[in-house]
């Protein structure tokens, strides 16, 4: 081997001179001690539905927020300790557990979380610090730097997506006394819905109880109609109403809120009754199980997308027999009779004076 690279296998050599000859000696060439990541073991968070996977010989980790990792690092020589160095400051931050029967691994967990302001990991990197297993103590106490370095990226939990998709005005002029219905369209993008709801206030006042359209855990596009009653909001003529939706989802610890941008009704007596919103939306969307508690001021509504609309079905019955509109307390089911049977769309909760149905 030349000057600059060395020696890179064991040898033996004698040293000669003229007729003399010396010795035959021996030069071991000896491992520098490493310890390397075989492999990683990723436990996702139970809500996430991710399936558990192991992946080998790469350090470098990555995952939800919330996962716990088992990290399993192997030596080219028996340890007598390691540690994780979260941060790769020189830090002993996490000591490794070294195996009873195979002296060369050693065994650590963590959890990937994120910093406090949520934007970035709460550590960016780590690598690994070992002390060899050796006879003399002075051996023993010394530690050596892994010189490789692992990154860490942690992905966070999106928070969800929710819009008013009808009245699409900004400002929209209703009567006091008639339920105003609120088409809401809500998604979460990576995990799961728990609730979806609407938030109401007078203008300049506190936001009253939310009302919940939709309560569970669902997967997918979410779409329901909450209904609105002014009256009983405390909205007499002349006053604006505020409404937003809400929509929550599933992380178990400090869910993520999304809330869309407020949007008016403005109270006037001689306003038409608002419109029905339009049933139907893009494939996968459909309504879910509405919530069975009763809400003050308002009724909530909850169906498949693309289902037929009873609201309308009721209204187009009456308006046959002389009616106009839907008259407060008037039982619906009463009201359609048969011609409401065919209806094969799923379970729906309507407002006060309405029944329900199947």
């Amino acid at each position: 081997p030349d000057h600059a690279r060395g020696i890179d296998r064991s040898l033996e050599f004698v040293i000669a001179a003229g007729d003399a000859r010396g010795e035959r000696l021996r030069v071991a060439v000896v491992d520098e001690p490493s310890l390397l990541v075989r492999k990683v073991t990723y436990d996702y968070p139970d809500y996430t539905r991710l399936a558990d996977e192991t992946i080998a010989w790469q350090g470098d980790l990555r995952g939800v927020e919330g996962t716990k990792v088992t990290l399993v690092a192997e030596g080219n020589q028996p340890l007598e300790a390691a540690w994780i160095d979260l941060g790769c400051e020189g830090k002993r931050d996490l000591r490794l557990g070294v195996g009873s029967s195979d002296l060369a691994r050693a065994t650590g967990r963590l959890v990937l979380r994120l910093n406090g302001d949520r934007t970035g990991p709460e550590h960016a990197s780590y690598r690994l610090l070992f002390q060899p297993r050796a006879a003399a103590a002075a051996q023993r106490e010394q530690v050596i730097v892994e010189k490789m370095e692992h990154r860490i990226e942690v992905q966070p939990d999106l928070a969800p997506e929710v819009t008013i998709e009808t009245p699409e005005e900004a400002v929209l002029a209703v009567p006091p006394g008639t339920p105003v219905p609120i088409g809401v369209r809500a998604v979460d993008p990576d995990f799961g819905l728990t609730r979806v709801g609407l938030e109401a206030r007078l203008r300049g006042g506190e936001v009253g109880p939310e009302i919940v359209v939709f309560r569970g855990d669902r997967q997918g596009p979410f779409r329901g109609v909450g209904r609105l009653v002014p009256e009983a909001l405390g909205a007499g003529p002349g006053a604006v109403v505020e409404y937003r939706a809400i929509a929550v989802d599933n992380r178990p610890e400090d869910p993520n809120v999304t809330r869309s941008e407020w949007k008016s009704l403005r109270i006037d007596a001689s306003a038409p009754p608002p419109q029905p919103p339009r049933q139907g939306g893009a494939a996968g969307d459909q309504g879910g199980r509405p919530d069975p508690a009763p809400v003050a001021g308002a009724a909530h509504l909850s169906q498949p997308a693309g289902a037929p609309d009873r609201h309308r079905q009721r209204q187009e019955a009456e308006e046959q027999r002389g009616h106009v509109g839907i008259a407060a307390g008037v039982v619906g089911a009463q009201a359609v009779g048969a011609r409401l049977q065919d209806d094969e769309a799923g379970r729906f909760a309507v407002g006060p004076g309405e029944a329900q149905g199947d």
